[in-house]
């Protein structure tokens, strides 16, 4: 996103296809404009002194927002139909999930990483996260500002608008994205203790060895070996003190509509689009 004047580091707007962040604390105001058609549109910041950043945004176009950032207000864009509470669903989705994304604001901008994440739901409130970086990986050694966020994407699929019945009524209809999305927020902690990183890659490895028909183990390995790698990695551990879903499952479409997205989804060729049929409701 390419800036037209300077602004303080403080502030961020990260905009992708699950909708836009903005840091807590600030008070602009940022309006996403309705797009001309569905792959693109454009994102401006506002100030007292007017606009002061514009930038672009690739995503499937399900409207437009427009949404006033203040302390305790919503990272991620949830319109009501679409926002999941349910504290186990949320669980499921983290415990389902393979890679995350793990996303910090610093001075810089944000930084991101890619990474495997457990779920230790013994401790905190909401749980806790751990995982490990690469030392080599600069983001752990750039002060962070603010909460750290992970986000973890559950099943997902393209919704074609040939699957809604009411289509031959009105043509006023476009195609969007069917996903499930969640984002965990908390401060985060960097640590490289040779034990404690040793259990976290030992869980993390049991975590997705376990249904294997012959699991391989971190202790199959020689203990000088993993000594030496355990020395090259850096511990994540982030206990969450806010979490947030977005179940985005065709809700908002009325009842034939729905049911013509499962039976497309399900008649699809492609497993994910399968995997996603069933989640949508098809009976009130």
């Amino acid at each position: 996103m390419k800036a037209n004047a300077p602004i303080e580091p403080d502030w961020r707007v990260i905009v992708a296809s699950l909708g836009y962040i903005t840091a807590p604390g600030t008070r602009q105001r940022a309006i996403m404009r309705r797009p001309s058609h569905e792959q693109g549109g454009r994102i401006q910041r506002r100030t007292s002194k007017g606009v002061t950043e514009t930038g672009i945004f690739l995503a499937c176009w399900s409207g437009f927002i427009s949404t006033t950032s203040q302390p305790g207000a919503p990272f991620v864009y949830i319109p009501f139909p679409f926002r999941d509470d349910d504290l186990e669903n949320m669980r499921a989705t983290i415990r389902c999930a393979r890679l995350a994304n793990l996303i910090t604001a610093t001075s810089g901008g944000p930084l991101a990483t890619p990474l495997p994440l457990l779920l230790d739901e013994s401790e905190g409130e909401h749980g806790t996260l751990y995982g490990h970086l690469a030392k080599r990986n600069p983001q752990w050694r750039i002060a962070t500002i603010g909460d750290a966020m992970a986000i973890f994407t559950g099943p997902e699929a393209y919704v074609t608008p040939s699957w809604y019945p009411s289509k031959r009524q009105a043509e006023h209809v476009v195609p969007t994205w069917n996903y499930i999305a969640v984002h965990a927020h908390g401060p985060i902690e960097f640590f490289d203790d040779p034990d404690r990183l040793l259990e976290i890659v030992t869980r993390l490895t049991n975590i997705h060895e376990t249904s294997r028909a012959t699991p391989w183990a971190v202790s199959d390995a020689p203990v000088d070996f993993i000594a030496a790698q355990l020395r090259e990695i850096v511990g994540v551990r982030i206990p969450i003190t806010r979490v947030e879903s977005k179940r985005k499952m065709s809700q908002n479409r009325p009842m034939p509509d729905r049911i013509g997205v499962a039976t497309g989804l399900a008649a699809s060729k492609l497993a994910r689009d399968q995997e996603v049929a069933p989640l949508i409701l098809v009976q009130d």
